[in-house]
């Protein structure tokens, strides 16, 4: 009738625990399915709520939709850590990411022009499948645990002391046990002895000395270590330090040899513009001389065709008179007239000279004044090209200062 009863005692501890890892694993898958049934929710309303509404209030709807998901991530965090609990850890997570890409939906939509309903349902779809996938993995695993915990391999395979093999009378067994007892204590009363009580006092004393001394000594070996590794690493960042300071050195000596064939650069364009404008300067006088040089010449020659045009008429009137005082007195009258007439063509051709000779200074005032404006405009040239070159100096050494500061910084 023993037998039986075993046997049933058996199959009640094989069905309770049966019983706690169905519950377990239902808990947990059931945790699961339900998360993967509420984002399946939360975006088909998402889906909803574009067709209805439109894309700008949904877009406006994710941002608070994930600081609340973000600020419940964080909830649930603190939560597990406090319970030290790694189930709920990893719920967490699961929500930050959720949030994360809630957050992310108008940015991807935005940049790479995908349609709205069906980038939300391809992304229910992937967090569906991820947690129907780890339910899986989690009653694989439970499974596989609760039928380790019926095998019997473990405890045969652990070392274990040698078992003493019982009498068959239980009768013998005891009195075994009672003549072992009875004999270790007379074996304790035998070797005792209250003179030795001191001695075993003093021996156990010593052997607390002895170990403290050992703990000391190991705590000193281990403090000498310490400073030494210290030490060690004091030295290596020393030269890492020193390391880094040659080459900050080296690359401020590189910028600083740059910033010089730079300057040199430019300072060798300033002087190549400036003999360009020189010479363009030497040029232009040199024209303009040469200009006023004919202008001189043309009015010579002029001057000089007006006089012999003068004396010509001069000697015409001349001979004219000659040919009237040599005639008749009637042709006196004549002549009278002639010379009256001489007279004034003499005359006019005063007027005429003046009139020349004024209109000669005209043009040579004139003259003077086109030069004075060309040698103006010159100079307002070279004053103007030399304030954009004093402006591009400044500018370069506002550069100059600019660029060892932010180097500093």
């Amino acid at each position: 009738m023993k037998k039986p009863k075993n046997k049933n005692s058996k199959n009640l501890e094989f069905i309770k625990k049966e019983k706690e890892f169905k519950g377990k694993m239902n808990k947990q898958i059931q945790s699961n399915i339900l998360i993967a049934i509420a984002l399946m929710i939360y975006f088909l309303i998402l889906s909803t709520t574009y067709q209805i509404l439109g894309q700008v209030t949904v877009l406006s709807a994710t941002k608070i939709l994930a600081i609340v998901l973000l600020l419940l991530g964080i909830f649930v965090m603190e939560r597990a850590y406090k319970k030290d609990d790694g189930k709920l850890a990893i719920h967490s997570i699961e929500v930050l990411l959720i949030a994360a890409h809630t957050l992310s939906i108008r940015y991807v939509v935005a940049k790479y022009d995908f349609s709205f309903p069906l980038y939300i349902t391809v992304s229910s779809y992937i967090f569906a499948i991820y947690f129907v996938f780890k339910s899986i993995i989690i009653y694989t695993k439970q499974r596989k645990e609760y039928l380790e915990s019926f095998s019997d391999i473990p405890e045969i395979t652990k070392k274990e002391e040698p078992i003493v093999k019982e009498a068959k009378k239980r009768n013998n067994k005891n009195e075994q046990i009672r003549n072992k007892s009875d004999n270790k204590k007379e074996h304790m009363q035998k070797e005792f002895d209250p003179s030795k009580l001191d001695d075993m006092i003093k021996e156990f004393k010593n052997g607390e000395d002895k170990l403290k001394n050992i703990k000391k000594n190991e705590n000193k070996i281990k403090r000498k270590r310490i400073n030494e590794n210290k030490n060690k690493n004091q030295k290596v960042n020393e030269d890492k330090i020193e390391n880094r300071k040659i080459n900050e050195d080296k690359v401020k000596n590189q910028k600083v040899n740059e910033d010089k064939i730079e300057k040199r650069k430019i300072n060798e364009d300033k002087t190549k513009n400036r003999k360009v404008n020189e010479n363009k300067v030497k040029n232009q006088e040199i024209n303009l001389d040469k200009i006023k040089n004919q202008k001189v010449i043309e009015s010579k020659e002029n001057k000089n065709l007006k006089v012999v045009k003068v004396k010509k008429e001069s000697i015409q009137n001349n001979e004219t008179k000659d040919s009237n005082s040599n005639g008749n007195s009637n042709s006196n009258k004549k002549s009278r007239v002639k010379k009256d007439s001489s007279s004034n063509t003499n005359k006019k051709a005063r007027a005429t000279k003046t009139k020349v000779i004024e209109n000669e200074k005209i043009k040579d005032n004139a003259e003077q004044k086109q030069e004075n404006d060309e040698k103006v405009k010159v100079k307002n040239e070279l004053k103007s090209n030399s304030k954009i070159n004093e402006k591009a100096k400044n500018k370069e050494q506002k550069n100059l200062k600019i660029k060892p500061e932010k180097r500093k910084i």
